[in-house]
This record gives C-alpha cells, sequence and structure tokens, in this order.
C-alpha cells in the first residue's frame, strides 16, 4: 500500500523552535542548515519511497537565491539536483513555494523559480511560487495562519510546469516576458533611429587659412577650427554610439524572432535591451525615456506597454 504524499517544510537552525511550535500535526519539518543537506533529505525521501504534494522554504533569500546558514542555492547549483531522480518524489499538481525575501525577484528570480520547476517538477508537473519582495512579516504567518495573512506579500510569481516538459511558464512575471521585451525593442528601435535622423553625414573640414599678419583674424580662425573639430569628434562619437546600439537591437530581436523563445533568449534579449537603455539614459539622450524604466540589480527595462 503507497503512503500518502507529504506537506514538507524546510527551515533552518535559527527558525526551527517556532515552527515547532506552529506546525500541524499532518505536516513534517525538517531542519537544512545547507543545499548539501537539502540534497541527502530527498535522496533519503527517494530511497523509502516518499512523495510530496506540498513543499516550501522558510528561510532567507535574495533575488534568484534562497539562502541557509552554511551557504546558498541557486540556478548554478540546482545542476546537481538535476542528475537525480528528484522527480519521482513529487506527485501530479505538487506545489513548491519559497518564503523567503525576494526569491522570485528580478530576471534571476524568475529564472531560478523556472528552473526549480523543471528540476523537481518536469515528471508530474506543479507549480513553483515565490515573491518579488521582501517579506516583512513573520514567515511562518504566511502558511499557519497564526496571525491572518501576511501584511507585505508583494507580487508572487508563479512558474507552472506541464507532465513531461522540461520548460515551465511564468505567469505574473516582469522582467523575463517576451511581449514586454518586443515592446522595449520596438520603442528602443524608435528612439535610435531618431538619433540617427538627427546626425549629419560623418564629416570632415578641410583647413581655413589665416593672414597670420592679421592677430585678430588669427584668433577667429583657432576658434573656428576647435569648435569644427569638437562637432566632428561629437558626431563620430554619435555615429558609433548609434551603430552599437542599432546592432545590439537588432540582437534582441534576433533572439526573440521564434514563437516561444527559451528563458535563456528572453534573458539574452533582456541583457541586450538593457545595454541599450542604459547607454541612452547616460547620454541623457531622452527625457521621456527617463520616466519609463525601471532597475534591477544589473538590468534596466522599459515600463511601458502595448
Amino acid at each position: 500500500m503507497s503512503q500518502k504524499p507529504k506537506s514538507i517544510h524546510i527551515t533552518d537552525t535559527g527558525s526551527m523552535e517556532e515552527a515547532r511550535n506552529h506546525k500541524d500535526s499532518d505536516e513534517e519539518l525538517f531542519e537544512i542548515n545547507s543545499a548539501g543537506e537539502l540534497y541527502d533529505l530527498l535522496d533519503r525521501f527517494l530511497n523509502y519511497e516518499i512523495t510530496i504534494d506540498f513543499l516550501d522554504f522558510h528561510v532567507h533569500g535574495c533575488p534568484g537565491t534562497v539562502s541557509f546558514p552554511r551557504g546558498s542555492l541557486e540556478i548554478s547549483g540546482l545542476k546537481r539536483f538535476r542528475n537525480r531522480n528528484f522527480p519521482k518524489l513529487f506527485v501530479p499538481k505538487a506545489e513548491i513555494k519559497f518564503f523567503s525575501c525576494a526569491a522570485g525577484k528580478g530576471s534571476k528570480g524568475e529564472r531560478f523559480l523556472a528552473e526549480v520547476a523543471s528540476v523537481f517538477l518536469r515528471l508530474n508537473g506543479g507549480t513553483v511560487q515565490g515573491s518579488d519582495t521582501s517579506l516583512r512579516y513573520h514567515v511562518y504567518q504566511a502558511y499557519f495562519h497564526t496571525n491572518g495573512p501576511p501584511t507585505n506579500p508583494g507580487n508572487w510569481i508563479t512558474a507552472e510546469i506541464a507532465p513531461r516538459s522540461t520548460v515551465a511558464k511564468l505567469r505574473n512575471n516582469k522582467w523575463l516576458d517576451l511581449d514586454r521585451i518586443r515592446t522595449s525593442i520596438r520603442v528602443l528601435t524608435g528612439i535610435v533611429q531618431d538619433l540617427q535622423s538627427k546626425l549629419p553625414a560623418p564629416r570632415s573640414y578641410a583647413p581655413v587659412e589665416a593672414n597670420s599678419n592679421m592677430p585678430f583674424d588669427q584668433m577667429v580662425h583657432d576658434a573656428y577650427v576647435k569648435q569644427q573639430e569638437a562637432n566632428t569628434a561629437n558626431e563620430a562619437r554619435l555615429w558609433s554610439l548609434y551603430q552599437k546600439l542599432n546592432g545590439q537591437l537588432k540582437k534582441a530581436t534576433e533572439f526573440v524572432q521564434a514563437g516561444r523563445p527559451s528563458l535563456d533568449d528572453l534573458n539574452n534579449a533582456l541583457d541586450q535591451v538593457s545595454n541599450v537603455t542604459q547607454k541612452l539614459v547616460k547620454e541623457n539622450y531622452s527625457v521621456y525615456l527617463l520616466s519609463q524604466v525601471t532597475y534591477e540589480d544589473d538590468k534596466i527595462i522599459l515600463d511601458q506597454e502595448d
């Protein structure tokens, strides 16, 4: 006779006592202080043929990362978990949830949630959730309902994966969003083309002779030459900038041309969009642009929607 699927709660040493006081009798709580300990725990579950319908993490976090006292788990660390048959643990429509500050924030967080879904839920399907906000309330209130609903849950990003699939779909996400990236490319292309249309063709100026016997004429001549040289250098710099930005936007377009680009493609396109936007903001080229962007740690994107 098969065992009933379990609800598993992961916490660390610092929160263990409080967790014990709040958990229900049919819920199982485990103290985990490193990614290695998590791997060993799941490995024991496999050996004992335990199945899971709900797994949550009550540990610290930051974008794309859950933090244990002795190390953290992020996208690169999930490779080790992929090589084990952990998807057998999770029943159909299983849920994984991170009550960890900002684990789902930004492009890093969105990729992390999607990767967790692919690593653990690719056999039977299910969902992974994480917040884009620092959870400013005691994490156990969120699940054990001791003091009502959380006061500042933020936006919960969901990665949903179908049975026997390797790619998760994101919901409520802001960064790795195909429509938003395509809109950003379109708007930025218009701004860059406007920059190009205002530039004269690259040019050079022939020297202008001055009568060396007339100091005033020489002074005027020198000032004129310096101004033209400055104009030429600035125009050359802007032409170079235009060509670079135009090239980056073409690369971004190539990444999202496919009907269903991968998360890696979306992330690569977002990198290009971010680079173009940062350069235009640095140039202070468009006041409109400055009011329409959102910043992440290392990325920037337009807020505008179609």
